[in-house]
């Protein structure tokens, strides 16, 4: 991965969608060790669709990134979203009586 190369594409983006659409790279396959090049890229929003695989990322890089979770939060894991001190952005999560508050959707 090329920090320039991801930072023009990214700003290619952000020009085409405007100021008031939050841009989320997905990082399903990004190894945790190559998050930095998204950071060095400017980077501000990740996503990643595996919370122990976020939960991983967000150890290392903990509040270099906004973290966004894509998809449904299962609600047996749940609890692992008070790790993210923010708060972990869902696109959906399942209708459940073991839904947390910590939990936010989009």
């Amino acid at each position: 991965m090329n920090a320039d190369t991801i930072a023009e594409a990214y700003q290619a983006i952000r020009s085409e969608v405007g100021p008031t659409v939050t841009v989320v790279a997905a990082t399903k396959y990004v190894p945790p060790h190559e998050m930095v090049v998204l950071a060095e890229a400017g980077i501000e929003v990740v996503g990643e669709n595996r919370v122990q695989e976020m939960q991983r990322k967000h150890e290392l890089h903990g509040d270099r990134f906004r973290w966004h979770f894509i998809g449904a939060l299962q609600s047996n894991k749940t609890f692992l979203s008070e790790a993210f001190p923010h708060g972990l952005w869902a696109n959906r999560l399942p209708a459940s009586p073991f839904r947390r508050p910590s939990a936010k959707t989009t």
